[in-house]
C-alpha cells in the first residue's frame, strides 16, 4: 500500500527568547523555503506560523549519509551534483535578465541539509540567509 505522508513541525528552541531577532530569523527561513518551493533539492515546506514551520520528513541525516562507508561512489557523485544544483536554485532565485541574484544561504554546511524520502540530500535551513 501507499506509505503515509510525515511532516515535522520545527518549532523556537526553549533556550531562545521569543523575540524580534528569532521571529525575523524563522521569518527568512519560511520565505526562503517557500520562495524555492520549485527545486527539488530543498525541503518542501507546507506552512508556516510566526516561530513555527511545517516541512517535509527527512529520513536521516545528510552527514551519516555522505560517511557511510557503504555508499558507492556514483551515489555520492548524485549527492554532489544534486548539491551543487540545489545551491545554484538557492543562489539563482529571481536571477535572470540582467538581475541580480536576491538571496544568499550564508551557512552552506551538511548540518543544514537532510536525506530526503527520495533518497536525496535537500537543503533545509536558511534562517540566516540574506535577502537582498
Amino acid at each position: 500500500g501507499k506509505q503515509p505522508q510525515h511532516a515535522v513541525l520545527k518549532m523556537l528552541h526553549l533556550h531562545r527568547h521569543f523575540n524580534e531577532e528569532s521571529y525575523h530569523l524563522n521569518q527568512v527561513d519560511s520565505i526562503a523555503m517557500e520562495r524555492l518551493s520549485f527545486s527539488p533539492y530543498v525541503i518542501d515546506e507546507y506552512g508556516f506560523c510566526g516561530q513555527s514551520v511545517l516541512t517535509e520528513f527527512g529520513i536521516g541525516e545528510a552527514r551519516a549519509t555522505l560517511k557511510d562507508n557503504k555508499a558507492k561512489s556514483d551515489d555520492r557523485l548524485k549527492f554532489a551534483r544534486d548539491l551543487a544544483l540545489g545551491l545554484n536554485d538557492i543562489h539563482s532565485l529571481n536571477y535572470g535578465k540582467g538581475r541580480n541574484a536576491t538571496f544568499a544561504h550564508n551557512d552552506v554546511n551538511i548540518a543544514n541539509m537532510v536525506l530526503a524520502q527520495n533518497n536525496k540530500l535537500k537543503y533545509n535551513d536558511f534562517n540566516i540567509g540574506i535577502m537582498m
